[in-house]
């Protein structure tokens, strides 16, 4: 899937969480994560971090 991240943070992600989505080719700083996940191995507990909320907005969107 490709889409336009404008503006945000990239993450350093480490063991046990999983990057979700990462930055594409194309960008600066290239194939960086911009999404994690975390899942607590003895709750279930689920932890999603994102580099920026505005890409989840209509604003966003409508640039595309």
């Amino acid at each position: 899937m490709d889409f336009v991240y404008v503006n945000g943070a990239s993450l350093t992600v480490a063991h046990p969480s999983n990057a979700i989505l990462t930055s594409g080719p194309l960008t600066y700083p290239c194939n960086r994560p911009i999404c994690a996940l975390f899942q607590h191995p003895k709750s279930g507990g689920k932890l999603i971090v994102c580099g920026s909320i505005t890409m989840f907005t209509d604003d966003y969107f409508e640039l595309e």
